[in-house]
């Protein structure tokens, strides 16, 4: 892919291409839309689809991805267990704390959203992006990969 091509000529790998010019490039278009549409004076429509938008891309993306795959080879299932790295399982891990995060800090505001609560989601990326680049150039887990953690 142009992508893939474009990370081995700048000798990037794969993992940071997806992690932020793949990333930004599947997110940029809806965070425009989002905050016109809550510039219209439409906020609820377009929190609804900050949660629905990325939900809808995972449950799509990965829904007819891993059918693919499965028709694909013939077998009932497809594993990846041996390609995942520290990268996925830190994007698993952020995605879940920060809906956890939401899901309580959002109701006991009373839907409320505040500028407090903006700041700490931008924190949780940049955080997010770090530990991912960290991890990525091998300044931190240098030789473990957290799946194996679960091997038994």
């Amino acid at each position: 892919s142009l992508l893939e091509s474009g990370g081995v000529l700048l000798g990037i790998s794969n993992a940071i291409m997806g992690l932020t010019v793949l990333a930004w490039g599947n997110s940029i278009g809806d965070m425009i839309s989002n905050v016109i549409v809550a510039r219209k004076g439409h906020p609820q429509m377009a929190v609804g689809a900050c949660y629905a938008s990325p939900l809808q891309n995972m449950l799509l993306g990965l829904g007819i991805s891993v059918t693919y795959v499965v028709i694909k080879y013939k077998e009932k299932e497809y594993s990846l267990k041996n390609e995942l790295t520290n990268n996925i399982f830190f994007g698993f891990t952020f995605l879940l704390g920060t809906l956890i995060l939401t899901t309580i800090i959002v109701p006991l505001r009373n839907f409320i959203f505040t500028k407090k609560f903006g700041v700490l989601l931008l924190l949780v990326y940049a955080s997010f992006t770090t530990v991912s680049v960290l991890a990525e150039f091998k300044i931190i887990l240098r030789d473990t990969v957290i799946w194996h953690l679960w091997d038994l």
